[in-house]
């Protein structure tokens, strides 16, 4: 897999990240430029691209003639002889009808990691984020309907301040219902200069441990949740590495694989492994002969 850098920079001024003062306003990389660097990759064996950057979806909006990173997408889906494009992080309110519409196309990866925070509406408004608990619902359940084996994890902050338990509980109960394959969960603290910093209501430390500690638990349950209904299926996994006999790679909704196999060579090879079991966040399978 390789990284691309499509975007750096960012607008949107949340009231508790320093992001825009540290990298600036969102800046975009020449469409050509990308594509062209896209193709070198696929030139030198890569076979999945991933495109990061602090924000995305702003891609092309600093262009005198605007763009959108749906059209950047577009593009990159057209490049011969690549086989994986993987999407690093999108925010839930940038989820538009063309872009759920380009995951027809089989080398987009169906999984996503969702700039998430809160599923709260209160918290998201005090956290100045552009979009409630609705739209977040409505945008990741419509993915999951229409985008088969589409998968997502997230970032999720606790302990915001002003979040009280009825807060929390909506955070929980909005992410139980949409289902994860994995949170990175992370405590409030905070960061100097910000807005939050000088926010009344700060939650204290013993709360914030307990709600992610509940948060955590819930995330255990979805990973083995998200893992199970492959079992005994097929999955396409690239492979990474092999360590101690077996083979190490991801499947195309970003889930761990371990499988063992006689064939020599493998890596950086597709192949099809039929999932037997699951250990902790990994599924155990073994290669199709």
């Amino acid at each position: 897999r390789a990284y691309v850098k499509i975007q750096d920079g960012c607008n949107h001024f949340c009231s508790y990240c320093k992001i825009p003062f540290a990298r600036g306003k969102s800046r975009s990389r020449k469409k050509e430029n990308i594509l062209k660097e896209i193709k070198k990759l696929v030139d030198d064996g890569f076979k999945e691209v991933i495109l990061i950057g602090i924000d995305l979806s702003a891609y092309g909006e600093d262009f005198e003639e605007k763009d959108s990173f749906d059209n950047l997408l577009e593009e990159i889906l057209k490049i011969d002889g690549l086989k994986r494009v993987r999407i690093g992080s999108v925010y839930p309110d940038k989820i538009t009808d063309k872009f759920v519409k380009l995951f027809e196309n089989k080398n987009l990866m169906p999984h996503l990691h969702i700039s998430l925070q809160s599923c709260d509406d209160t918290v998201l408004k005090n956290m100045r984020r552009n979009y409630g608990s609705e739209l977040i619902r409505k945008s990741l359940l419509k993915l999951k309907n229409v985008v088969s084996d589409m998968e997502f994890t997230a970032d999720v902050i606790v302990g915001f301040p002003k979040e009280d338990e009825t807060m929390f509980k909506n955070t929980y109960n909005v992410i139980d219902e949409i289902e994860f394959s994995g949170l990175h969960i992370f405590p409030y603290s905070d960061r100097e200069g910000t807005i939050a910093s000088n926010m009344d209501g700060k939650v204290d430390a013993k709360t914030k441990k307990e709600r992610a500690d509940e948060l955590g638990e819930l995330r255990l349950i979805m990973m083995k949740k998200s893992r199970e209904k492959y079992l005994n299926k097929f999955l396409e996994v690239l492979v990474e590495e092999e360590k101690d006999g077996e083979y190490l790679g991801y499947t195309q909704n970003y889930l761990k694989v371990r499988f063992k196999s006689s064939e020599k060579d493998l890596i950086n090879h597709l192949v099809n492994v039929k999932i037997k079991s699951i250990e902790d966040d990994m599924l155990i399978g073994e290669k199709e002969i």
